[in-house]
């Protein structure tokens, strides 16, 4: 669901070719939901979760497979 907003961040921040569903598992390991936040808030949110992706990619791909959202789709 927020995959294509997700990708339109990352673009914006210059991070073309992450997965979306790699950056939504850490959004939502801090936040839980992501209706709530404000566009500001969510920018911070990718910005955050992109660094932990690059990071650590094999922790991402867990964390996000554990929040049933596929990887690589």
């Amino acid at each position: 669901m927020y995959a294509q907003l997700i990708r339109e961040e990352l673009a914006r921040q210059g991070r073309v070719g992450l997965d979306p569903a790699l950056v939504e598992g850490w959004m939502r390991l801090e936040c839980g939901t992501l209706d709530a936040l404000d566009r500001y808030r969510f920018s911070r949110e990718v910005d955050a979760a992109a660094a932990c992706i690059e990071a650590d990619m094999s922790a991402s791909r867990r964390l996000a497979e554990s929040f049933g959202l596929r990887v690589g789709v």
